[in-house]
């Protein structure tokens, strides 16, 4: 039987189904792809397709997005890809679900950010610019103005990391965002409680992640030397969960 039959055949055994048995197919399609979006937010931590979808939404196409509301839009998805592949069982249903990320997945590469500047001697950091999929065919083209011949000024921002029930920090995680746009300027990954980097002079979000403790996040605009001090919440949320309900 070819493969045009064998849908056409499933397809007939779908419509046969009652309203019941098609709640309970769109239901393992949901639970597949909860499950597969929980599993690329633990796994993949800051490569995760979830975010780069968020991001891409909110940068790239100038959409009002969250998160969580990708996780829904995938959910959503995944129970339509059971009807479109005609999943005629709760098994099959599942893995239609759970297949959705590998399908979102090919369409958003991930390209890693730049290391926060750590010498005054460094270029300044610029945005990353990765082009996926949905950036070469759906985003505006951007003209971008010539970088000055001079290099820009840069300012030392020193940060000690304290904790609420006084256990020492073994690393972190630094990022630097557009604090308009939310796209990730430059990320470090650091060892002990104290970091010094440095930033040309102009408006940032820093964001400090720690295993255990609640995400910290702290506007900056140097233009002058910074030293800052930030005490860490403990908490039992695990940080890619935090990342998902972050407001």
């Amino acid at each position: 039987m070819s493969t045009r039959a064998l849908l056409s055949s499933a397809r007939e055994t779908i419509r046969n189904l009652t309203p019941k048995q098609k709640l309970y197919l769109g239901l393992s399609g949901a639970v597949g792809g909860t499950l597969a979006s929980l599993a690329d937010l633990i796994q993949k931590e800051h490569a995760s397709a979830v975010l780069e979808i968020d991001r891409m939404l909110r940068t790239v196409l100038n959409i009002p997005s969250h998160p969580i509301i990708v996780v829904g839009l995938l959910v959503g998805f995944a129970i339509a890809l059971c009807f479109i592949f005609a999943a005629d069982t709760n098994v099959k249903a599942f893995y239609s679900g759970a297949s959705v990320l590998s399908i979102i997945m090919a369409m958003v590469p991930f390209k890693a950010p730049p290391n926060l500047d750590t010498s005054p001697t460094q270029p300044p950091t610029l945005s990353p610019a990765p082009v996926g999929w949905l950036e070469q065919h759906l985003a505006l083209p951007v003209v971008y103005a010539q970088a000055p011949a001079r290099a820009l000024p840069q300012f030392k921002v020193d940060v000690h990391l304290s904790t609420q029930d006084r256990k020492p920090v073994s690393d972190a995680v630094y990022t630097l965002l557009d604090p308009a746009t939310g796209e990730v300027i430059a990320r470090s990954r650091t060892q002990g409680s104290d970091y010094t980097f440095y930033v040309t002079s102009r408006d940032y979000l820093l964001r400090v992640e720690v295993t255990g403790y609640t995400i910290a996040e702290r506007r900056l605009s140097p233009r002058s030397p910074q030293s800052l001090t930030i005490t860490l919440s403990p908490t039992k949320v695990p940080l890619a969960l935090q990342r998902v309900w972050k407001p």
